[in-house]
C-alpha cells in the first residue's frame, strides 16, 4: 500500500479504518472507478468514513467485482478485518491495475494541497516531499558561443576521450541502482505488511487473555461467596490453566 501510494501506513487498525487509502487504491487502480476529489483525506467523523467507503463500494461496482466489504468492521478499526481486506486488495492491484507510474503523493496534493503535512499517514515514504531531479545542463553550453577551446582550431577539436568509455558503465549503474531501488521498496513493503500482522496478532491475543482473566476473576469472587467449590468451576479452571502439556497427555489416553 505505501509503495503505491507514495505514504505512511504504518498501523493496520488506525490509519485505515476511515477509508481514505483504501478509496485512493482504487483509483490507483482505475482512474475512472473513483473520483479522486471526493475522498476525505482528513476524515475524523464516521460521516466521513462512511462518504469514503461509499466511494469504494461504488468502485467495486464500477469494477464488476462482486466482493462484499464488512464497511463497519473496517471503520472501527478492527485489525483483522482490515489486514484480510488489505490482503484481498493487494491481490486484486496486483492483477488488474491499469494505471502505470501512479504518484499516489502527487495526486494527493494535486486535489487537497498540504495533506501531507496535516496528516502524518499521507507524507511521502520518507516523511517528506519526493525530491525533484536534478536539471542536466544541455550539451555544449559549458562556454560561450563562438568561442575556441585553447590550444587548437574549433575543426580539430575532439571530446575528451573519457567521455564514450564512461557513459556505458554509467548507464549500467543507473540500471543496477533502480533494480535495488525496487528491491528495497518491496522489502519494505514486505517488512510493513509483517509488522501490521504481528500487531494484529498481539491485539487479537491480549483481547482473548483479558476475557480469559474476567471469566478466572469471576469464578473467584463466586467461590468467595459460595464459601465452597464448584465441580463445574474446577472443570472451568481446569481448561483454563490446561498446559499443552496437559493437552497432549489427554489426547495420549
Amino acid at each position: 500500500m505505501n509503495t503505491t501510494l507514495n505514504s505512511s501506513v504504518a498501523n493496520c487498525d488506525k490509519d485505515v479504518g476511515d477509508g481514505s487509502a483504501y478509496a485512493q487504491i482504487f483509483h490507483a487502480i482505475n482512474r475512472k472507478c473513483v473520483p479522486i476529489k471526493q475522498i476525505k483525506w482528513e476524515a475524523k467523523s464516521e460521516y466521513d468514513y462512511t462518504i469514503n467507503f461509499n466511494l469504494v463500494q461504488k468502485a467495486l461496482k464500477n469494477l464488476k467485482v462482486d466482493k462484499a466489504i464488512p464497511a463497519e468492521a473496517l471503520m472501527k478499526g478492527k485489525p483483522l478485518d482490515n489486514i484480510e481486506f488489505c490482503q484481498w486488495l493487494k491481490h486484486y492491484y496486483t492483477h488488474v491495475a491499469t494505471v502505470e507510474d501512479y504518484d499516489g503523493f502527487a495526486e494527493r496534493e494535486n486535489v487537497a494541497p498540504g495533506v501531507s503535512r496535516k496528516v502524518k499517514k499521507f507524507a511521502a515514504g520518507d516523511g517528506s516531499a519526493p525530491a525533484k531531479a536534478p536539471t542536466k545542463k544541455a550539451a555544449g553550453m559549458s562556454r560561450p558561443i563562438g568561442t575556441r577551446p585553447m590550444g587548437g582550431s574549433a575543426n580539430n577539436s575532439k571530446a575528451p576521450p573519457s567521455t564514450k568509455a564512461s557513459s556505458a558503465p554509467s548507464a549500467q549503474n543507473v540500471a543496477q541502482l533502480k533494480e535495488a531501488e525496487a528491491t528495497i521498496a518491496a522489502q519494505k513493503e514486505e517488512l510493513s505488511e509483517l509488522n501490521l500482522n504481528v500487531d494484529a496478532l498481539t491485539k487479537e491475543r491480549d483481547f482473548y487473555f483479558g476475557k480469559l482473566r474476567d471469566v478466572e476473576i469471576m469464578i473467584q469472587e463466586q467461590e468467595q461467596e459460595d464459601g465452597a467449590e464448584n465441580p463445574v468451576f474446577e472443570q472451568i479452571k481446569a481448561i483454563l490453566y490446561a498446559t499443552d502439556d496437559a493437552e497432549v497427555e489427554d489426547d495420549e489416553l
